[in-house]
């Protein structure tokens, strides 16, 4: 057999190599071009009587009072298991009337140089932007991930109007948390070191009903466990990584969305 046929033969066989050993000697994953506004972030809602996801050719299987991620639409039911992962608090700029169209964001301190610089003014219960068929609203939101869906991966939960008391509690709530580290000592928990159920309920009034995580009185939020607890543990990586992810990626409103900051309805049925 002639030298080259041996080399020929000899290369022949080796064994290919794994797709994992290419995926290594690639060196690239394919987001290295992928900056954060080509990113849309699901939103978890709470479907309301009057949502247009519960019109015909809406979402199957779909109930008011039932959370759901608006771009995927899966149903995850009246009751959640949930960690959040971090917040953020804006002013969103509304069009009046029935569509609801969202046109703007401000930060905090974008809203107070245009207060300062008489482009918006600011009213009892929300600011108003020279264009009067418009109003700018307080909102806010936590980033979080569901236990029992952790594949589904970060969303935004956002609350306005009424529901803001709420968020208010919970983060009240969450600050006072600590858990046991595994030499017996009680430390503070960081925000997504707590694992909460999370239910909706149906409120009442004069003007309509509608559905938040609590009433007048209480919050729908309760502690039941962390991650440090053997139950738990499996969440370990998965809410680490999308920490990590939504420390990365900076918070951004889909402005083609109309609803996309509302529980799945323009003032969630609650009066302001």
């Amino acid at each position: 057999m002639s030298e080259s046929k041996a080399v020929e033969k000899r290369k022949d066989a080796l064994p290919p190599a794994t797709f994992l050993e290419q995926l290594d000697a690639v060196g690239v994953d394919g987001f290295e071009n992928v900056t954060d506004d080509m990113i849309s972030l699901p939103f978890l809602k709470i479907a309301q009587p009057n949502s247009p996801e519960l019109l015909p050719g809406g979402i199957d299987g779909l109930r008011p009072g039932s959370f759901f991620n608006s771009i995927t639409g899966q149903v995850y039911g009246p009751e959640v298991t949930m960690i959040l992962l971090g917040t953020d608090k804006s002013y969103l700029e509304w069009e009046k009337g029935s569509t609801g169209k969202l046109v703007n964001r401000y930060t905090p301190e974008q809203l107070s140089d245009a207060v300062a610089e008489g482009k918006v003014f600011k009213g009892d219960f929300f600011y108003t932007p020279k264009d009067d068929n418009r109003e700018i609203k307080e909102t806010h939101t936590f980033f979080v991930l569901l236990a029992e869906y952790p594949n589904d991966g970060p969303m935004l939960f956002s609350f306005k109007s009424t529901g803001i008391k709420h968020v208010r509690k919970w983060v009240t709530k969450a600050r006072a948390m600590q858990w046991q580290m595994p030499d017996g000592k009680m430390l503070p928990a960081p925000l997504y070191g707590c694992v909460w159920d999370v239910k909706s309920v149906l409120n009442k009034n004069d003007q309509g009903n509608w559905y938040l995580i609590g009433d007048a009185k209480t919050l729908s939020a309760s502690r039941i466990g962390t991650l440090l607890d053997d139950k738990f543990a499996q969440l370990q990586a998965p809410v680490m990584a999308a920490v990590g992810f939504v420390k990365d990626v900076q918070f951004k409103v889909n402005l083609a969305g109309a609803r996309d900051v509302t529980d799945s309805a323009k003032d969630d049925g609650i009066p302001i």
